[in-house]
């Protein structure tokens, strides 16, 4: 009998996005370096075997939506867009800043991947910001987070 594969989806409705590794230890997060996120959800799926081993790793898409400040912030999206080259994104949730750097996050992904589609959106009615909706082709994934204990950090991908 085969076991059919596994799949999980996560959706939050708030946090912040970064175009950076926040794994990188040596460098400081500034509050300025994260985009508001408007939306997020992810969708994985891994095959199992029969014994119930996972493999076929491949991956998945995040979709999100960023809400745009400025029309320069862009370029790094576009640039990624027709790029070749796996790039990391950071996806955090309730961060806390201290003198204009990130201090803390409840939990958080680090995704490496492609920026596979973009779209854009003004509208004047709301609070006349722009916004950017894009997928994300990811072929690792590492989740962040605390525990009683610490710091926690595991990948699945």
């Amino acid at each position: 009998m085969a076991i059919p594969p596994s799949s999980f989806s996560i959706s939050m409705l708030t946090g912040a996005l970064s175009l950076s590794d926040l794994r990188d230890k040596s460098r400081h997060f500034k509050k300025e370096d994260f985009l508001t996120l408007q939306r997020f959800s992810f969708d994985c799926t891994r095959a199992l075997t029969p014994s119930g081993e996972a493999y076929s790793a491949s991956g998945g898409v995040i979709s999100a939506t960023v809400r745009m400040m400025n029309p320069d912030s862009y370029k790094e999206f576009y640039e990624r867009l027709g790029s070749t080259e796996q790039k990391p994104m950071s996806f955090i949730f309730d961060a806390s800043f201290s003198a204009g750097e990130l201090s803390s996050c409840e939990g958080g992904i680090v995704v490496e991947g492609y920026v596979v589609d973009i779209e854009e959106s003004y509208h004047a009615d709301t609070d006349k910001q722009m916004l950017l909706t894009f997928r994300f082709r990811f072929t690792s994934l590492t989740f962040l987070g605390e525990n009683n204990n610490g710091n926690v950090t595991f990948s699945i991908y």
